[in-house]
């Protein structure tokens, strides 16, 4: 208690230092009647008076003495109310010594709320010196030590728009233009802001206004560092703001807060994994993104709201992150990108590890957005898939089978794009080891918890928590569909026999490049390792007996790709059923005959494959195709079809079947018009 008012004392007699009285009430009057929005310039008389002193050595005496009061100062909790009669005494002495606190300063308290906006608004200006930024952040960790003191709300300390400019301080990190694209990945950045204006045309003039800052004068490597070692101080002091004041009173506060943070963990450009296993210096970005991503695990406390919506607001900001589309940075290279797509990717499985049950909602909504807006290009929809499966790891068995069941569904979406984008998924999830029914699943791999900074008291989450958990609320279950749809019960959903049935149900798909992606898959499975996946071809391909998919207005001896869905009964059987091998061999000799190129080169590739995988399939009917495609007018499947054939007669030598074939089909292309088909059949004949 003595150790306390001495600390608050002291903080009291360098606040009197700053002369407060002696700046113009009228001044401070219009700076609060335009609601912290604008300032004008200090008082003449007062701003010749203030520079005249040490300002820069009075702002850390003041913050360095009020950072050992509050860090004297209990951690705001949901439990302050079960106390014994000893520490109700005692916080009745700390009620008092705090009341007294604010009861000296408040003459002088909107005199100093406005002085610290004003320096936050300088500092903040593209233009501003050094010492003006420098000045500005300190101010900001001023007002949030300040807050941090018990009764603040009593006297009105928090205002939004004080607040948000305060936390916009932190923004000055991408002043730093960490991860500037070089004019060798000039065309990857362009491709980054066009699919930026696809997916953000909501926030393009806030990103014009980002772009025009961009262009200013980029800030030495001292100013730099003495930047970036200043936000860290400021992280710390936010830090200890989110463990001593709720914004659970201030949505729209809250919902800032996480935006600005989620943008300062975008600073780290160059190792993700390094962020939460190694120790930093205090002037690296390293630290700017470890200590942003140690605040936003500390606003997951039901002190500041409902965890489960706080969790759903991380969520939401994250997303650009992972999709490697992130709000105003535009210009990084691929490989930055990538860094923040990664680090962002880890904290997700973290809070979900933290947070549990109340994160899953979150996180089953933030997967979604993830298949909806991922960008229309390849390496994009490569990497989201990659964080999708990355993250269905840690979900518990209940949650994985209801993104499943929406998976399912959203493979039958009118958007080609959006059922190209659940092939992805599919195919890399088939490289992931199967779940069993019962949900005893493998553990999953250890993610790092961030440490705490070690000037910061931890604070124990509630893990008791009776929020419900809202099914399929802020989700996306209408999802519209190019035909109607059955989902399968949850004990076949596990299988990768599952995820196999709806590539089979995508090769007859409407749209050719979903056609062409479903065709690949099953090639890349015809080849496959996986046991599951070598048994399922095995079933369709090698055993004897048909199998085949039913739906309730078809016939059951008759076949349906597009739905691998039982009829209306409770089926006893333990496997999903499959089409026979002949329905499988004779819709590919039709793919072969499609109009697009891609789709007949992938549906050929399947048929070699499977030719290779059991000489059952060394039929006359699949030679004449390979064959005749080695007339076909695409250079890239009459190329295709040398290679196949060699294959297969080097896999099958004594094979008169496809000696036979090779000889009239391949040789003949000796003369073909095309000189590269010309030297492919020498490369393959010598």
């Amino acid at each position: 208690m003595a150790d306390a008012a001495g600390r608050m004392q002291q903080v009291l007699e360098l606040l009197s230092k700053f002369s407060l009285n002696s700046l113009d009430s009228d001044w401070t009057k219009s700076v609060i009647d335009a609601d912290f929005t604008e300032v004008g310039d200090l008082p003449s008389n007062f701003e010749d008076h203030h520079f005249s002193t040490n300002l820069s050595g009075l702002f850390s005496a003041v913050n360095n003495s009020f950072r050992h009061w509050v860090d004297l100062l209990p951690n705001l909790t949901d439990d302050n109310h079960k106390m014994s009669t000893s520490t109700l005494a005692a916080e009745d002495d700390d009620d008092s010594l705090h009341t007294r606190f604010w009861t000296e300063l408040s003459d002088d308290l909107k005199k100093l709320m406005t002085l610290l906006f004003y320096y936050c608004y300088r500092g903040q200006r593209y233009d501003a010196r050094e010492a003006e930024r420098e000045f500005g952040i300190q101010a900001a960790s001023l007002y949030f030590l300040v807050l941090c003191v018990p009764g603040s709300n009593a006297f009105r300390v928090f205002h939004p728009v004080m607040y948000r400019k305060c936390m916009e301080t932190m923004r000055l990190a991408t002043k730093l233009q960490v991860g500037a694209a070089n004019p060798k990945k000039g065309r990857h950045s362009t491709a980054v802001r066009a699919s930026q204006r696809r997916h953000q045309e909501d926030q393009m003039n806030t990103e014009a206004e980002e772009e025009e800052e961009s262009e200013l004068t980029m800030l030495t490597p001292s100013e730099a560092t003495k930047l970036v070692r200043s936000l860290n101080i400021l992280l710390h002091d936010f830090l200890r703001l989110t463990l001593r004041f709720s914004l659970k009173h201030s949505p729209d506060s809250l919902d800032e807060t996480i935006s600005i943070l989620m943008e300062v963990s975008c600073s780290e450009t160059n190792n993700a994994s390094g962020i939460f296993v190694e120790r930093h210096g205090p002037a690296t970005t390293t630290a700017l993104a470890y200590n942003s991503y140690c605040s936003l695990q500390s606003l997951c406390c039901n002190i500041h709201g409902q965890r489960k919506k706080i969790v759903m607001l991380i969520m939401k900001h994250i997303l650009h992150n992972i999709l490697m589309v992130p709000r105003g940075l535009s210009d990084l290279s691929g490989r930055s990108l990538n860094v923040i797509r990664e680090h962002s990717q880890i904290f997700v499985k973290y809070i979900l590890m933290q947070v549990k049950e109340e994160a899953y909602d979150g996180v089953y909504i933030l997967i979604q957005h993830l298949c909806l807006q991922v960008p229309d290009k390849a390496e994009f929809r490569q990497k989201a898939a990659q964080s999708v499966v990355e993250i269905l790891r840690f979900l518990p068995t209940h949650l994985y089978v209801r993104l499943i069941k929406w998976f399912f569904k959203f493979s039958h979406n009118e958007k080609a794009g959006h059922r190209l984008f659940m092939l992805e998924v599919i195919s890399k999830m088939l490289g992931e080891v199967e779940r069993s029914a019962e949900g005893s699943q493998e553990k999953p791999e250890e993610v790092v918890r961030p440490r705490r900074p070690s000037s910061n008291t931890e604070y124990q989450e509630n893990e008791n928590s009776d929020d419900e958990q809202v099914e399929g609320e802020n989700s996306f279950c209408a999802v519209a569909v190019d035909h109607p749809v059955e989902i399968p019960h949850d004990r076949k959903l596990l299988s990768h026999k599952f995820l196999l049935s709806i590539i089979f149900s995508r090769c007859r798909d409407s749209a050719a490049s979903v056609r062409s992606k479903a065709l690949t898959l099953l090639a890349e499975c015809t080849l496959s390792t996986n046991r599951t996946i070598m048994l399922a071809m095995q079933q369709i391909f090698v055993n004897n007996k048909p199998r085949m998919f039913t739906t309730p207005h078809i016939s059951s001896n008759n076949i349906n790709c597009e739905s691998p869905v039982q009829e209306n009964e409770e089926v006893e059987e333990e496997e999903l059923e499959f089409p026979n091998a002949s329905l499988v061999v004779s819709m590919l000799h039709r793919r072969a005959l499609d109009d697009k190129v891609t789709v007949r080169k992938s549906a050929l590739q399947v048929l070699e494959n499977l030719m290779k995988l059991h000489n059952d399939m060394l039929t006359h009917q699949n030679f004449a195709v390979l064959a005749e495609h080695c007339r076909d007018p695409a250079l890239l499947i009459r190329k295709q079809m040398v290679v196949s054939l060699t294959s297969l007669l080097e896999h099958y030598p004594e094979h008169d079947g496809i000696t036979t074939t090779w000889i009239k089909a391949v040789l003949p292309l000796i003369l073909d018009p095309e000189v590269k088909v010309q030297e492919r059949v020498i490369e393959v004949r010598y």
